[in-house]
């Protein structure tokens, strides 16, 4: 085949690196079929395996200069919007404070009331 010699020229210089490539190569296949399959100690494949699992535990690191990066958004719209849900729960915390702290106070605590203080001596208003 003509397409397939202008191939095989363009990786190699001629016909003498072509036949010597493909002679090397069979006898690569020959060997091949051969050769026994190799088989390792029990005790490599665990030490590879053991290297292999501490390699690939997660290492998750929690920077604390890079919390704040969670929270702010990326794009303008997302920050208005952000903005309105974190004002929306200001209030609403506000509210359920408020609730909370106006309910545990005694009574006498809500109502302001008018005392008349006499002082010896001075007449009280309007007398």
């Amino acid at each position: 085949m003509p397409e397939e010699r202008a191939f095989v020229l363009r990786h190699l210089s001629g016909q003498d690196e072509y036949e010597s490539m493909r002679a090397t190569l069979n006898a690569m296949r020959n060997l091949d079929d051969q050769r026994a399959p190799i088989t390792a100690d029990p005790a490599v494949r665990d030490n590879v395996m053991a290297a292999f699992r501490t390699q690939q535990q997660p290492q998750w690191r929690i920077w604390l200069n890079s919390v704040g990066a969670l929270f702010v958004p990326k794009d303008g719209f997302t920050m208005w919007a952000s903005l309105r849900i974190a004002g929306a729960a200001a209030i609403f915390g506000l509210g359920i404070w408020s609730v909370v702290r106006f309910n545990t106070m005694a009574p006498s605590e809500l109502v302001a009331e008018v005392q008349h203080v006499e002082e010896p001596g001075k007449p009280l208003y309007g007398q």
